[in-house]
């Protein structure tokens, strides 16, 4: 049984994935779209199902994105999240036009070096930073241990001053 769902896994795995990427969706969001899809697949119950598994692998795929799209809606009507790209330095009355830009370019190093940031530690990444969820709060909505969690906010930390060198406090990590 193993090695079917493991066959079928690797056999309709690339066009899962370039589902979501069609759909708008960066790579590494894609990838784990694309996990989730074969992880709900193989948890349904699919002797219930009357459609052929490929038919119900693409009703799964196409829930989760519906699903996806929707959640990141409500979240940002309410206010709790905000594209990393949509954050732009706004000139003030007053202040230094150079001091502008070089904010700017600061912001934009901080959008890279988060981009490259593995997926799951993206995430946590995003959450606390920048939607000031609690390590707890974090770890439900991501289905993980809070040590987890922990974790690859330590590590992202870590990465991130690797990259950015002191020229950020990433302070508002801790909790």
């Amino acid at each position: 049984m193993q090695d079917q769902l493991q066959a079928f896994y690797q056999q309709h795995y690339s066009g899962v994935y370039y589902f979501f990427l069609r759909r708008g969706f960066p790579d590494g969001e894609a990838q784990e779209l694309s996990q989730e899809t074969f992880l709900r697949f193989f948890k349904s119950e699919l002797g219930t199902s009357k459609e052929t598994p490929e038919h119900y692998l693409k009703i799964v795929a196409a829930n989760l994105w519906r699903n996806t799209l929707r959640e990141a809606s409500r979240q940002k009507r309410e206010g709790r999240m905000v594209p990393i790209d949509d954050v732009d330095v706004v000139a003030k009355s007053g202040t230094d036009p150079l001091g502008n830009i070089i904010e700017k370019e600061h912001l934009d190093a901080l959008r890279l070096a988060i981009a490259s940031l593995p997926a799951q530690m993206r995430h946590c990444m995003v959450m606390r930073v920048y939607q000031g969820l609690k390590y707890r709060e974090i770890a439900t909505v991501l289905r993980l241990n809070i040590q987890t969690v922990k974790s690859q906010l330590s590590q992202a930390k870590t990465r991130l001053k690797g990259a950015l060198g002191n020229a950020f406090d990433l302070s508002p990590m801790e909790e």
